[in-house]
């Protein structure tokens, strides 16, 4: 999650790789990629997806295209449904 004290930095080949759909996909945060990799072993395959940041923002680059969202714009844009049904 994107706050004003944390963010992320994530590049990735192509778009199919953010939307990308699997049983038992799963999103983990470790400062060990290799120690998870290790401990799943050929049960699931692990790859990563960006580094946490203490930034505030959403640095997204994908397939060349880039994109930053800072953590208010993101709240704003969450709030979006609950501003247009009141």
């Amino acid at each position: 999650m994107v706050t004003e004290s944390a963010g992320v930095d994530a590049a990735l080949a192509d778009a199919a790789a953010l939307f990308s759909e699997a049983p038992g996909r799963v999103v983990v945060e470790t400062t060990d990629a290799d120690a998870l990799r290790e401990a799943v072993g050929d049960d699931a395959a692990v790859t990563a997806l960006g580094t946490a940041t203490a930034t505030g923002e959403l640095s997204l680059t994908v397939g060349g295209e880039s994109l930053a969202v800072d953590a208010e714009e993101i709240a704003a844009l969450r709030d979006v449904l609950a501003r247009e049904l009141d």
